[in-house]
């Protein structure tokens, strides 16, 4: 059932797997023209951009043959969301701003099937493609192969990162940076102390619990340096920033074309 995903092939291991986040471009083509740049994951944000399960089921319809893992930031940890998404056909779940253990375990009840959790049974839906396939087997390979990512990003997540990536059935922590330097009283300081003490403490957990840890910015300094810290899941900003960037760059160089003779 499903894709072998390159994604959920490389994360054990710690390879790199790249992808983005999606707050804006939600359009059915999407999918498609990310993986022809090479992307592994796609993020689709549902906490900031105010999109709903009916256009998040398209854009997963649409990625459906694609080796592109299809994820969703859930806006906060809610039953209806989580188990929602998952059966509109998302493989990973993303919840914003775990701060201790507790909301871990709670995340993995809701997200995973018995044994390991309590997620509600429906069956030949979109999660499973439709198929008339055997109940436990689809259980088996949802538990496999859907993932749960708590966000670490904020004073107290840091406090209890190891244990939060101790939970039996989160499968990744990813570190929110912005939110994490609002929570530390330094916002948008990366280079501050307690941001890079607060980093360090995050790697130092993944590597102690044998989790993979994710990241995102369009900063390549700030990607290189998360890289060397471990972390192997990263993301390329999000689309709007892309966009911008690269159509400004656009607009600067035809602002400097010289014209080689009279119009």
């Amino acid at each position: 059932m499903g894709l072998n995903y390159t994604f959920l092939r490389n994360l054990e291991s710690k390879e790199l797997i790249t992808g983005i986040m999606i707050f804006e471009f939600f359009n059915l083509g999407l999918p498609k023209i990310l993986k022809e740049c090479g992307a592994d994951f796609v993020i689709y944000d549902t906490e900031h951009s105010g999109v709903g399960i009916e256009t998040i089921k398209m854009m997963v319809a649409a990625g459906r043959e694609l080796d592109l893992y299809p994820i969703v930031r859930v806006p906060s940890l809610d039953q209806n969301s989580i188990s929602q998404y998952l059966d509109a056909g998302v493989k990973g779940i993303m919840v914003p701003n775990v701060k201790s253990a507790k909301e871990a375990k709670q995340i993995v009840k809701l997200a995973k099937y018995r044994p390991i959790g309590e997620r509600g049974i429906a069956f030949n839906v979109a999660h499973d493609h439709y198929s008339p396939d055997d109940p436990e087997k689809k259980i088996r390979e949802a538990n496999s192969s859907n993932i749960v990512i708590a966000m670490i990003e904020s004073k107290e997540g840091v406090e209890n990162c190891e244990e939060i990536l101790s939970v039996e059935g989160i499968d990744m922590g990813w570190l929110g940076h912005f939110d994490l330097t609002d929570s530390l009283g330094v916002l948008g300081n990366f280079q501050h102390e307690l941001f890079t003490e607060s980093v360090e403490k995050v790697s130092k957990a993944g590597k102690i619990t044998n989790k993979p840890l994710g990241f995102l910015d369009i900063n390549q300094s700030m990607l290189l340096q998360f890289r060397k810290l471990g972390f192997s899941v990263l993301g390329y900003g999000h689309e709007v920033l892309v966009f911008q960037k690269a159509f400004k760059d656009g607009i600067e160089m035809m602002k400097h074309l010289k014209t080689g003779g009279n119009m």
